[in-house]
């Protein structure tokens, strides 16, 4: 038997006889506790790969170092016994020397399994650190609630391999990220404010156990968890009114309510969430640990604006996360351009009219361009059609470039999460006092963390890169899950993968997705709830060594051109039928634009798939506008028979 195979079997073996120790806390994370035989004590490794620095900590302490100098890969494991309701702070201390290879290298993840060990789903969104770090870098991420099933959770500080090198790694944490039973209140109010229509309130919740409900209960009752969830406002006739929460869930408490029914002008809402007949308007819990241990209630606030008529801005988004351009909806495609420096001999792509040319014979509308552009760059962009995406929270650049037609957004935050939360919030803060006629943009692969981020956002992205790296179904796990992380409240446009993974790579593996794959990231995230696409990238689809540009620039221009032909139905203004999807593998969503409904079937696997979706109303007539795989529509059942990741669109007539 081989030796990675030994080894293998013993981490097993280690890992199911640790099983029972670790009741929701994690322990011994610096490593210093260690056996006799010099094992880190409540600990899985393969001592093939790991062993104690006796001094290689933080603090001069012990850590434990991979090391390898051949391509490998190996985790670190300890099962702790999931704590539901909350969520968690997760990772580890972390540096690096000389760590390359094809993987993701060091990073840290979670794993939930059920009572039997199965594996359920994971946590995943660390930074990955490889080369040679200067110093220590903190490795952590936020995780989701555990799923309902789930018994155990896998606390994994890991080498990805293959790859070759030394990771240190010290102080690895797993600890209650959830301080408070409520953490803020949001607003579905672009920007705090609204004139008609109907808003939702939300709040951000984080209590064990919660009972779904959405039936209405008189606020001085409690729902069949024992808990209030009690939103008070200022009424159009100027009495305080305090109503139940029209719905809560594990995550979210909320109230829908006519813009009509609030008092004009600013005002404070508030939601109270209180459990065991807590007296309304005391103060918050003492103790802190999520399951609304006290009896006094939680309370939060946010502003709210009722206006008299719409402020007009020339950039906003409406109820529906559609983008509006000049009061028109309007929906982004468009592609990153990343900084011009020399790459093998030629110069990479600047916007200037040549460049532009090329650009604009493909089916883009916008750009995001990590290099500045300057006035002469806004102006050539405006000449052709283009808008741009503006990388800056600058106050001076602000003021040079927002009243420049070609602007569309700023970009305030590329891929950085919650450890920046205070920075990230000021850039928000200074857009808006700044520039009341554009949004914010960012994108991040911290889908978790986006609840936490919202208010360092007016629209938010993530950017799964599947393609050489991952399942190509992760592009609608992230979109659905940034997506449910804003309660619906934020737009998202998504950032599809058009790169090889081969210009990252030392070892040159890789490969540009194929156009089918584009394409079906594409629809993967717009069933996700995308309303815009941003596609990574313009300059990298230069940089392949797999695929020439042509080749790659046609493959993505026929990925959004299809999608280009589908906007009228993208930007349907009517209320969404309801459906349900027979397979998680089935991805879906649905609009409506007058008598007419429109269904898109996405198979989000690689191999074929049938299965079924039901509409919560009667139809007639329906008919593909795009894509093969429908079979038949009986009643409102309409079934599908898809090919590996391939997608349909139809058209339906809506009955009476």
């Amino acid at each position: 038997m081989k030796r990675f195979e030994i080894g293998l079997l013993l981490l097993s073996f280690l890992f199911w006889m640790a099983a029972d120790v670790h009741a929701h806390a994690l322990l011994n994370g610096s490593f210093e506790s260690a056996d006799a035989n010099g094992h880190v004590m409540d600990w899985a490794y393969d001592p093939v790969y790991y062993r104690i620095d006796p001094s290689g900590g933080r603090n001069g302490t012990k850590a434990l170092m991979f090391s390898s100098d051949r391509n490998a890969g190996s985790p670190l494991l300890q099962r702790v016994r999931v704590a539901h309701g909350i969520r968690y702070r997760f990772g580890a201390w972390v540096r690096t020397e000389g760590l390359e290879g094809s993987g993701f290298c060091a990073r840290v993840c979670l794993l939930w399994e059920d009572e039997y060990g199965r594996f359920i789903s994971g946590a995943f969104d660390t930074p990955h650190i490889k080369g040679t770090t200067d110093g220590w870098r903190k490795c952590e991420g936020v995780a989701p609630k555990a799923p309902a099933n789930a018994a155990w959770v896998t606390v994994r500080p890991e080498v990805v391999g293959p790859a070759k090198g030394k990771a240190w790694f010290d102080d690895v944490f797993y600890e209650p990220f959830d301080k408070d039973p409520v953490s803020a209140l949001y607003t579905s109010a672009y920007r705090g404010e609204q004139a008609e229509g109907e808003v939702t309130f939300a709040a951000a919740l984080n209590v064990v156990d919660p009972v779904d409900a959405t039936e209405r209960v008189p606020p001085e009752q409690a729902d069949r968890s024992g808990r209030r969830y009690i939103f008070s406002y200022q009424a159009a006739d100027g009495t305080r009114r305090t109503v139940s929460a029209t719905g809560h869930s594990s995550a979210w408490a909320w109230l829908n309510v006519p813009v009509a029914d609030l008092a004009l002008g600013e005002q404070k809402v508030e939601f109270t969430l209180s459990a065991d007949g807590g007296a309304m308007g005391a103060s918050r819990p003492t103790k802190v640990d999520g399951a609304m241990g006290a009896s006094r209630p939680t309370k939060v606030s946010c502003s709210f604006t009722r206006t008299k008529t719409a402020r007009r801005r020339r950039v906003t988004f409406d109820r529906l996360g559609r983008t509006i351009v000049d009061g028109k909806p309007f929906f982004p495609l468009g592609m990153y351009w990343s900084v011009s420096k020399p790459y093998h001999g030629y110069q990479l792509p600047v916007i200037d009219v040549d460049t532009i040319k090329t650009f604009v014979k493909g089916p883009f509308n916008c750009v995001m361009p990590y290099k500045p552009p300057t006035r002469e760059q806004m102006d050539i962009c405006h000449a052709n059609g283009i808008r741009v995406i503006y990388p800056s929270y600058n106050r001076d650049t602000i003021a040079a470039f927002r009243a420049h037609p070609a602007l569309l957004a700023w970009y305030v935050n590329d891929e950085k999460g919650i450890d920046h939360l205070k920075d990230l919030t000021m850039r928000q803060r200074t857009v808006e006092e700044n520039d009341p006629d554009h949004p914010t943009w960012m994108c991040v692969y911290q889908y978790g963390q986006i609840r936490d981020l919202m208010p360092t956002f007016d629209c938010m992205g993530t950017d799964p890169y599947p393609i050489e790296s991952g399942d190509i179904g992760m592009v609608y796990d992230w979109a659905t899950t940034a997506h449910g992380g804003a309660m619906g409240m934020r737009p998202l446009w998504q950032v599809p993968q058009a790169f090889d993974w081969a210009s990252f790579r030392q070892d040159g593996k890789g490969r540009m997705p194929t156009c089918e794959e584009m394409k079906n990231m594409s629809w993967q995230g717009i069933a996700g709830g995308a309303n815009g696409l941003i596609y990574y990238s313009y300059t990298y689809l230069m940089k392949s060594p797999t695929t020439p540009f042509e080749k790659a620039f046609a493959d993505v221009c026929a990925a959004a051109q299809e999608v280009k032909d589908l906007v009228p139905v993208l930007l349907a203004d009517g209320k969404a039928p309801r459906f349900t999807s027979s397979s998680l593998s089935l991805a879906v969503r649905t609009w409506r634009q007058g008598r007419k409904l429109y269904v898109l079937a996405v198979n989000r696997t690689r191999a074929d798939l049938k299965g079924t979706v039901t509409l919560g109303e009667d139809f007639t007539n329906a008919k593909p506008l795009m894509g093969e795989g429908f079979t038949k529509a009986d009643g409102r059942v309409l079934s599908f028979a898809l090919k590996p990741i391939r997608q349909t669109l139809l058209e339906l007539d809506a009955k009476d």
